[in-house]
């Protein structure tokens, strides 16, 4: 099997973005999930993610993740956000103006939804089997008190042209997948929300 060009750049950037990614990590704020997997490798005296894989098939491996399993569940359930809290929403958009309004898990922190939508970071905005690459311009983290929160579990996007919006409005209600569903416009501040609704 061949990839294509586009696939080998995808591959590479990818590669490129790891290599920076373990670069810098010493230098980035832990997520709480770093920091909680930090403290149980030092409690249970692993020294290193490597120390941890080479215990893998072992008695004393499956000791552990039988441990890591109960002591992260206990994590969980300790945390400010648990797992069964609301998903998190955000807006992001993209270097051509589209901006895209998507869910992320209830126990990310403000900072790992920034550092994932980071400016700068590219994404596959495309559909319908055609790819298109676009840059993060700026992501917006909505909270329950903004205008938008109260849309943003029947949003589909956020847009500054009026034209643009109903191009996505004819878009979606043209898909198959989207039979159920009545998508139109909302007038919010300056903006224009794309919204789903159920027929």
């Amino acid at each position: 099997m061949e990839l294509s060009n586009t696939e080998i750049k995808i591959v590479v950037k990818n590669m490129a973005r790891e290599i920076v990614k373990r670069a810098t990590a010493k230098n980035a704020d832990k997520s709480d999930y770093q920091k909680f997997r930090d403290a149980f490798f030092k409690k249970h005296g692993i020294k290193s993610e490597a120390d941890a894989k080479k215990l893998a098939g072992t008695e004393e491996g499956k000791r552990l993740d039988e441990a890591y399993k109960k002591e992260y569940g206990e994590y969980m359930q300790k945390s400010p956000t648990p797992k069964n809290a609301a998903l998190r929403t955000v807006a992001v958009t993209y270097s051509d103006g589209t901006t895209i309004t998507t869910s992320m898990a209830a126990h990310l922190s403000d900072a790992d939804i920034k550092n994932y939508f980071r400016a700068g970071r590219e994404f596959n905005i495309g559909s319908g089997g055609k790819d298109k690459m676009v840059k993060v311009k700026s992501v917006k983290i909505l909270n329950a008190t903004s205008a938008t929160a109260k849309n943003a579990p029947r949003l589909r996007g956020i847009y500054k042209d009026k034209n643009e919006a109903q191009a996505r409005v004819d878009r979606e209600n043209a898909k198959k997948e989207n039979a159920n569903e009545i998508h139109t416009i909302e007038k919010v501040g300056d903006d224009f929300h794309v919204v789903a609704d159920k027929k």
